[in-house]
């Protein structure tokens, strides 16, 4: 997702392991970025603007933890060409929500230390 879409909070580079279901095929990917209100998921199979999903990340020492989110933008990436999906979360569950403001302030304090931002999709 280029620097021109509009966001409410910034997004940083981290790669997490994301399982959801779409056209009722269970897929494990990844994301690409990630913020308090959102993620990009990699993906050669992103669903359609509107679609909703329910993703489930798997955490250690913790059961899986499922989320509601919303498709906002879908397509390959105007910077990478990776394909992949914009998700807004919607009521993200608290545990989730403190886990993910902790990665991102931790990236945040390092940004400088880890270069240019971008998206860390894999290309295995």
């Amino acid at each position: 997702m280029g620097a021109t879409r509009n966001r409410a909070t910034d997004r940083v580079p981290v790669r997490l392991q994301v399982n959801y279901t779409y056209e009722g095929c269970y897929l494990i990917s990844f994301s690409g970025d990630l913020s308090a209100d959102g993620i990009y998921v990699c993906t050669d199979r992103p669903a359609p603007v509107g679609t909703l999903l329910t993703l489930v990340f798997p955490f250690p020492n913790h059961q899986e933890i499922a989320a509601g989110a919303r498709v906002v933008w879908s397509g390959p990436d105007g910077t990478t060409g990776q394909w992949g999906m914009g998700l807004q979360f919607l009521d993200l569950p608290p545990l989730l929500r403190k886990a993910f403001l902790d990665i991102v302030d931790r990236i945040a304090i390092l940004g400088s230390d880890l270069g240019a931002p971008g998206k860390v999709c894999g290309t295995a």
